[in-house]
Parts: C-alpha cells; structure tokens; sequence
C-alpha cells in the first residue's frame, strides 16, 4: 500500500488517518487527498469517525471555470467539497447589482439547493477552481456519520456569517467591515492550515469586496490605504500579510 506523503498534521485524528490512506486511486491528487482529511478531521472530536475511508470514495474532480456555477446538487448519496479555488455565494437583484453573502473557501461544501435555482441566487466560482464528488452511498457508516455532521456544522457556520455579516452591513463603518473580513478569512483559512507567517491567499477584485461589504471599489481602495498606513495589514499581489493581527481584531471588533 502506498501512503501519503502529509504535512503537518492539524490534529491527531489527521495524523492517523493520513498513514491509513491510499492515494486517490481516480483523482491521482495527493493535495486534494491531504485537503480532504484536514477538511473532516476539524469535525472529528474524539475520533469517532473513519476520516480516511472519506478520501477512499472520491470519484472525480470536477474542473470549474471562473465565474461558472458548482456542479452540486443537495443529494444523500453524493457530496462535494471544494478542493482548490474560492467560491462566492451570492443574490443578484433586478437591477443587476449583486450582493456576495459568503466566501466559499477550500473544505467547504459547495451546495446549490433547489430553492437557489428557481431564485436570482448563485453558488460560483472565483477564479479556477476544484471540486471533488464523494459517493457517500459506499462508504462505511462511519465516514458517512463523520460527512452528515460535517454538514450541519457548516451549515451553522454560514449562518453564523451571515449574522456577522447583518451586523457589518448595519452597524460597522467601511474600515471596521474591511477588518472583520479580512480577520475571518485569515481564521478560516488558518483552520484549513492554508495561511502562513499570517500571510494567505486574497483573490478578491475590489469590485467583489465591494459586492461583499456594501462599497464602491473607489472606497475600498481608500480602507485598504488606510489598514495599509496604520500598519495593520498589506495587499501584496493576490495576497494579504497581516502585519498587526491583534489591532485587526481589535479594529474589526472580531
């Protein structure tokens, strides 16, 4: 049997189930095999679940251009995962304009429920991105078990971001939005083990941030200047550093 090669592990269970697991023997992908099982084993409290058969039922990856639709229909007997790439969940008004309600970031479900096609809502992608179809149906209880709670779990967490995200639209002025933003996607990703020395992937336009906050790009600039000068953070590229992630926190109340 031929392990996978693993980074750091983010917990136990990871570390177990990493030295369990082939490599994906359809998709070929040690990253996204990796992905995969940081992705569960956040959920995996007291290791009650089978992580590594979870990687074993992965039967494609689908190849999603930017802008396009996920392929992922609500299903008891499949689920998808976002594996490489970002995603937006957004609501596009009669108008045309468009207000982006959550990023959909690696390990993340990307689930388009019926209700979202008959309505003016889009689950997309930002920039290329991959998303890996598992067949629940086959796998052990276990792992099946570890998926449905993974599920709900994430399904709290959108609403809890979208209550945050009420709460900057009604009551936080631009550079505190900005700061809280910025602050959540740096913790998300830093549970996913994706950032490093407090830098991580920014591959918002500032048109998006301005669909995602309620603001004109020209003021998003401005608040991106002003974090910039006040020494909390700097855009490099498609790339943020936080230079002061306590006064980020303290600025974006989060």
């Amino acid at each position: 049997m031929t392990h996978l090669q693993t980074e750091t592990p983010l917990t136990g269970a990871f570390n177990r189930a990493a030295l369990r697991t082939k490599k994906l023997s359809r998709a070929r992908d040690e990253d996204v095999s990796n992905l995969i099982i940081r992705a569960f084993s956040r959920y995996d409290i007291g290791n009650r679940y089978d992580v590594s058969n979870i990687v074993n039922h992965v039967t494609h990856i689908h190849e999603v251009e930017t802008k396009h639709p996920f392929p992922a229909r609500p299903s008891s007997r499949t689920a998808h995962v976002l594996v490489t790439g970002w995603g937006f969940r957004s609501q596009i008004l009669r108008n045309g304009a468009r207000q982006i309600t959550d990023v959909i970031i690696p390990g993340d479900f990307c689930v388009i429920a019926d209700l979202e096609r008959e309505t003016s809502s889009y689950v997309e992608a930002c920039g290329p991105a991959r998303v890996a179809a598992l067949d629940t149906d086959a796998m052990s209880d276990r792992s099946r078990s570890l998926v449905e709670h993974a599920r709900r779990a994430q399904q709290g967490e959108v609403l809890f971001r979208l209550r945050a995200r009420l709460v900057s639209l009604g009551r936080r002025n631009a550079r505190e939005r900005l700061a809280y933003l910025v602050a959540e996607t740096h913790a998300r990703l830093g549970a996913m083990g994706l950032t490093q020395n407090d830098t991580f992937d920014w591959p918002f336009t500032q048109e998006q941030l301005g669909d995602m906050l309620g603001l004109t790009p020209v003021h998003i600039n401005r608040v991106l200047g002003r974090l910039r000068d006040e020494g909390l953070l700097v855009v490099r590229g498609r790339q943020i550093v936080i230079l002061d992630l306590a006064n980020l926190h303290r600025v974006g109340e989060f």
